[in-house]
This record gives C-alpha cells, structure tokens and sequence, in this order.
C-alpha cells in the first residue's frame, strides 16, 4: 500500500482527517459586492419608514431594472413632500383593523345566455320587404342605372349591403339569366333578382360601392382619434402637476406599505391609479382616492387642477387600438379587391357602366388618404409606447386604451 499517497494511519487504521474548514466569513464593515440591475446616477434613494400601522397599498412595483435616466421615476424627489403631519393624517385616517371572519360569500348565479322557379321562399321574402322599404319609390331599371352608374346618392351603404346579404347565389343568378322570355311570368321577387343577375360583376361591384361609400366617413373619425392619442401622449409626459401628483401617491405609498414588499418602491405600474379607492379609511366612509384630492386642494393646490394640463386624455382613452388597427386593415383589404377589380372593368358592356371611370378616380383619393392614416396610427404608436416605457412599463403588455384609462382615471 502507498500509505503516504493514502492518507491513512496504517499501524493503527484511523479514520480520515477531517475536511478543511471553511473560509472566514468577510470582516465587520468590509465592502459587499453589489449584484443585479443598478440605478442610475442621481435617483433619489428611498426611505425605510418603520412602527408605521396604517393599511397597505397593493400596488405592484416597477422593477429596478426598468429605472433608466429617460424614465420619469429617475427623476422623482417626493421626499421632498416628506411631513409629519401628512404621516399623522394617514395613521389616522387608514388605522389598520383587525380583520373580521366572514360567512362564504353567496355564489352569485350567472345568467345564461341562450343562446318560386329558382330563388327560395325566405330570399323571396326578404327581397319583399326591401322593395317595400328601402328601395320603395324606384323602379327595377332607375336601380340598376343608378348600380352600374356607381351612383350611391340614393343607395345607403345599410341597402347595399342587404343586396349583398340577398343576392341569390352564382348558380340561382345563370339560372334566373335563362328565364328572359318567362320575365312576365316572374314574381316581383325573382323579376328583381332577374334584374340583379344581368349586372355585370354585381357582387364585387357592390362591394366595392360600400366602401367607398364608408371610406369618407371611416376616415373622417379616425383622424381625429389619431390625434387625441398622439397629443395626450406629450401632455402625459411634459405635464409637470401630474408628474408632482404621482410622486405623492409615491410618498404616501411607501409611508404606508412600511415592513412590507412594497416598501422604499422607486416607481409602481399605473394600474395602481385605477385601485386608489379601493384603500378605504377606517371609518369606511372615504378612501385614499377621498385624501389624495383633499390633500392636493389644502396643500398643494397649485397641483390640483393637473386636468387642464391634460386636456386631451378624456378623449384619447375612448380610443380603441384594437378598433383602429382593424378599420385600416379593412381599408387595406378593400383597397387591394378594388384594384383587382378594376381589371375586369376596362371595356364596359354598356355607356351607362361608370365603374371603371368612377372607381378609379376614388382609388387614386382613398390611396393617398389610407397611406396618410397608416403613418400617423404608426407614429401614435411610438408615442404610446414611448409613455409606457417613461413611466417604467412594459410596451409589448398594454396596448393605448388600457394605459390611457389608467391616467385618466385620477380625472
């Protein structure tokens, strides 16, 4: 046996040596080395608040990796607010209480929701009452002049519409195209689907007059949204009373939360703005939404008004997102069909199809007005995301509507 190389006594087979101590812990006071995000220079370092016995604010933190100089939480200073009898206000007007048991909540129950010679009896009837509705006063021809005409001064985008919901389908419509010498033989129904059938292209032709019918409207609403986003956007970011507000509610918040993990917080997600009420006093007859606004109006009423600052957000937080993107794919869409479609109209059949002539024009006009709309729905989504990034969020996770109602609601 190699003993030396061993370690082992072999004259009296002892155990092993013990393993090596470990290291000696780090001196009193020496230097730790600090891990994970940093903050940039010159955030102002928060406060340790203890003994504090109010109830909690539930508001969820911005994480200190998403304190960048650009952010408006690197900039605050509410421990400039910082008083005592602010502190002495909020311990007594949100004492904590000792919470009491409660029987199970009752199970609110939800209310369920329960959900001819060629054309068919129901197309029949549903041709009727059109006829003696929307269309009442004009004769089979005046309708199909004014439709190869393009002519949409007496046809709403509702009728044409129900024409298209009507219309008989491809093989109904070449059958009807046979009955030419039975047409007096036709009941009004199918004398008027006769009439429809012999329309060149009549489907995408009234398609086509729909939308351009709705283009002028659709677009006419959606400027005007575009720009309540882009404009409450900058005035979120340079209103210097809204900036001073939240810092309070930052204040009042980390006063508050004392001992708990949302204490010293250096920001907190927007969302917090629309649960402000939910903090109720300890008389339960107020809130801290109730302190907030009387806090502004006795101490610092050069803050209160903030709104006139914000004079756009009311109408900015209507807009829906989801309901612009839509609309401008649908232009986007209906744009492509009527170029194709176009293809199929240069050597009209009759003098009285202005399809083509018409059609052409208004694509021209509805390109240059939809390609106006798409760059401005794209820079209103820089600045959205350009807001949600200053105040530390997150711009993939919220969308316009939901961070604009969040600002407004302090309104």
């Amino acid at each position: 046996l190699n003993i030396k190389s061993s370690g082992i006594n072999a004259e009296y087979g002892g155990a092993p040596p013990p393993p090596r101590m470990p290291g000696a812990p780090p001196a009193p006071g020496a230097p730790r080395v600090r891990r994970g995000p940093q903050l940039p220079d010159g955030v102002q370092k928060k406060k340790t608040y203890t003994g504090v016995t109010t109830k909690k604010l539930n508001w969820q933190c911005i994480p200190v990796k998403n304190i960048q100089k650009t952010t408006f939480w690197a900039k605050t200073r509410e421990l400039d607010m910082e008083s005592q009898d602010l502190f002495e206000s909020l311990s007594e007007e949100f004492a904590a209480k000792v919470a009491k048991e409660t029987g199970p909540a009752l199970a609110v129950s939800k209310k369920r929701v329960k959900e001819l010679k060629v054309i068919d009896p129901k197309a029949s009837q549903n041709f009727g009452i059109l006829l003696n509705s929307s269309l009442k006063g004009l004769t089979f021809e005046e309708l199909r002049v004014l439709i190869l005409k393009c002519d949409d001064s007496s046809l709403s985008p509702s009728v044409m519409e129900s024409l298209l919901r009507f219309l008989p389908s491809g093989e109904d419509m070449a059958s009807l195209r046979t009955l030419k010498d039975e047409y007096d033989e036709l009941c009004t129904a199918e004398q008027f689907a006769f009439m429809l059938s012999n329309i060149p292209r009549i489907e995408p032709r009234l398609q086509a007059m729909v939308f351009k019918k709705k283009f002028y409207e659709e677009a006419k609403e959606i400027k005007p949204d575009l720009t309540y986003v882009i404009a409450a956007c900058e005035e979120l970011k340079t209103s210097e009373k809204f900036g001073k507000t939240l810092e309070l509610i930052l204040l009042i918040g980390n006063y508050m939360n004392s001992g708990s993990r949302n204490a010293e917080s250096y920001g907190f997600k927007l969302n917090f703005l629309t649960k402000l009420q939910n903090t109720k006093a300890h008389d339960n007859r107020s809130n801290m939404l109730h302190f907030l606004a009387n806090l502004l109006e006795n101490r610092y009423p050069q803050w209160v008004n903030f709104k006139d600052d914000l004079r756009n957000l009311e109408k900015a937080r209507r807009v829906s997102d989801d309901q612009l993107s839509k609309q401008l794919r649908g232009m986007k869409k209906s744009l492509n069909n009527l170029k194709k479609e176009l293809e199929f109209h240069k050597n009209p059949e009759s003098i009285d199809d202005r399809f083509g002539t018409e059609m052409n024009a208004f694509l021209k006009f509805a390109n240059d007005e939809y390609e106006k709309l798409d760059a401005t729905y794209t820079n209103m989504g820089k600045c959205v995301a350009e807001i949600i990034s200053f105040y530390g969020e997150d711009p993939k996770k919220d969308k316009p509507r939901g961070i604009l109602q969040r600002y407004c609601h302090l309104l």
